[in-house]
């Protein structure tokens, strides 16, 4: 009788493997390593901590799906939570991190396909845990220096100037679509769109609940005639505190990305002859006040086209 080989497991399942290669990506841009897999207690010293017996044994047998090291010490470990997820053990994995300081994200699938400009959520994530650390360096003790990713004129790693920019970046290749029709677009917009100047139609506004965020971003395109795109994302974080948590959940900048992806998308369909993701300023306000609704506050708001030109 033949005998049968035995199957071997794989060890990270589709979800873990795309983060693992995403962090790979990132890791070698930044200097940085990652390794997949890891258990908890060759992270942290549980000897002596005065952990409780529970997380003690628990910290002995879990792992990290992917963890990021940076000089020989953890650095950020990434979750995927997929559809098989087992929830029961989060909390324990939340309170280690917590306890020692190991800045912990839990990722879904959907941080998997968020992309903007060949960064995914999962990666700009990575990305921002450097940011954070190097603004607080640089400017921790200045009360008037306000952390956003988007005013980094470089980092290191990364090609190009200010690259999370995302949403001007994505407005800007509109330039030059909206420059070839402007003579037939209303006289609000007509000079300042002729020259390239697509920031002088824009209305943004990102709004933020908790560590939710939801973005708008719409261009006009006629007289009271917004084309717009939106996004929203969430990220659970644990291990980080004070001011550096509080600037690694600025990821408005991720999703006004989003929304301007899909925003550019619309506007060129909307000079093809589509009409969806069209919306009066009344709608746009109406959208803000649903969201308002939902417990959703106004982080910050844009809105390029003066007063007087707003119909009532």
């Amino acid at each position: 009788m033949k005998q049968r080989t035995p199957k071997l497991k794989a060890l990270l399942n589709r979800g873990e493997n795309a983060v693992l290669h995403i962090a790979e990506s990132v890791c070698a841009e930044t200097g940085t390593k990652v390794f997949a897999k890891v258990r908890i207690a060759d992270v942290v010293q549980v000897d002596g901590s005065g952990i409780s017996n529970d997380l003690y044994r628990y910290a002995l047998s879990a792992h990290f799906d992917v963890l990021v090291v940076k000089d020989n010490e953890a650095f950020l470990a990434i979750e995927f939570d997929g559809s098989g997820h087992d929830p029961r053990n989060d909390l324990k994995k939340a309170q280690l991190c917590d306890y020692f300081h190991v800045p912990m994200v839990r990722v879904k699938e959907h941080h998997l396909q968020a992309r903007v400009l060949g960064d995914t959520a999962v990666a700009f994530l990575i990305w921002q845990l450097s940011c954070v650390d190097a603004f607080i360096e640089q400017c921790g003790n200045d009360p008037y220096e306000i952390y956003d990713p988007a005013f980094f004129v470089r980092v290191a790693g990364k090609k190009g100037q200010f690259p999370f920019m995302y949403s001007q970046r994505w407005r800007g290749k509109l330039a030059e679509p909206l420059r070839r029709v402007a003579s037939t677009l209303c006289p609000q917009i007509r000079s300042s769109y002729s020259y390239g100047l697509v920031q002088f139609g824009a209305v943004d506004f990102a709004y933020r609940r908790g560590m939710e965020y939801r973005c708008l971003c719409a261009q006009m395109l006629a007289e009271d005639t917004f084309v717009y795109g939106e996004a929203e994302l969430g990220i659970e974080v644990h291990g980080l505190e004070d001011e550096r948590l509080y600037n690694f959940c600025e990821i408005s900048t991720f999703v006004e990305g989003m929304a301007a992806e899909q925003m550019h998308g619309q506007v060129l369909a909307f000079l093809d002859g589509s009409t969806s993701n069209v919306s009066s300023r009344q709608g746009l306000r109406a959208k803000q006040a649903e969201w308002e609704r939902e417990g959703f506050r106004l982080k910050h708001a844009f809105d390029s086209i003066p007063e007087q030109n707003h119909r009532p």
